[in-house]
């Protein structure tokens, strides 16, 4: 679980859309920390080709931490910096997800925000 999730963040990380869909479920759902919520593997490549042709990038994705939650589940905790239409965002959060036949089936993210 910890190899598919590490590779899914190194998709991000080269912008590769077919790396990035070939780790999930065919019906997957992938919810951003802020809001937006993407279902489909079809969806999951436009939702990263739109990115990339705008010009976004990942410029850092660490995983911090990663646990297991048998059987299916994980939950890991991260660190994240991207670049969109030229500003720079930086956030901390975590990621909850749920595998099914070796892929990606869900995953939701959250982050945290700094008062």
């Amino acid at each position: 679980m910890e190899t598919l999730i590490r590779k899914y963040v190194a998709g991000w990380l080269k912008g590769d859309a077919d790396a990035i869909v070939a780790l999930l479920a065919d019906n997957c759902t992938i919810i951003e920390s802020h809001g937006p919520t993407y279902r489909g593997v079809e969806e999951v490549r436009r939702w990263v080709s739109k990115w990339n042709k705008q010009g976004s990038r990942v410029d850092k994705w660490d995983v911090v931490s990663f646990h297991e939650m048998p059987p299916e589940g994980a939950v890991f905790e991260w660190h994240f910096e991207c670049t969109v239409e030229g500003e720079k965002h930086i956030l901390d959060g975590i990621s909850t997800v749920q595998f099914k036949s070796g892929r990606i089936d869900y995953m939701r993210e959250y982050r945290s925000v700094k008062r």
